[in-house]
């Protein structure tokens, strides 16, 4: 059986002592990789020195398929769907979306991660990796 394949996200970050924060330095995209262990490659290694001035994260992203615009729902601009979730114009019992780049969308009922809820954007859960939402009314 072939060893599963996944996409990760490591984005490295470095403490500024001035202003008692991380400050961003690097994000990069690693595919096909076995599993986070296999990102040892990725990981700049830092002078002793510099150990604990640095913060490494690893987020795994699912591997998901395209799927062509539907005909029902609504294609929306992300910043224009955010406005109206924080105006109140969407709430979770009205519907649920779909992350889209504008042309094509990822199926947030086959992908749940994907699945774009009002509630979700209001807690500021929003995926910044697309441009579009395909809005499905109730």
């Amino acid at each position: 059986m072939p060893k599963q394949e996944f996409k990760y996200e490591l984005t490295i970050e470095k403490w500024n002592a001035d202003a008692h924060r991380f400050d961003f330095i690097a994000k990069m995209k690693v595919d096909n990789c076995g599993d986070a262990s296999d990102l040892s490659h990725a990981i700049t290694h830092f002078p002793e020195r510099e150990i604990g001035k640095y913060s490494v994260s690893i987020k795994q992203i699912p591997n998901f398929e395209w799927e062509e615009l539907p005909e029902h729902g609504d294609l929306m601009v992300i910043e224009g769907f955010v406005e109206d979730c924080k105006s109140g114009a969407f709430i979770d019992y009205d519907g649920f979306g779909d992350y889209s780049d504008g042309k094509r969308c990822i199926s947030g009922l086959k992908y749940p991660e994907f699945l774009v809820k009002p509630s979700d954007i209001m807690c500021g859960i929003i995926n910044d990796e697309f441009t579009h939402v395909v809005w499905y009314n109730r």
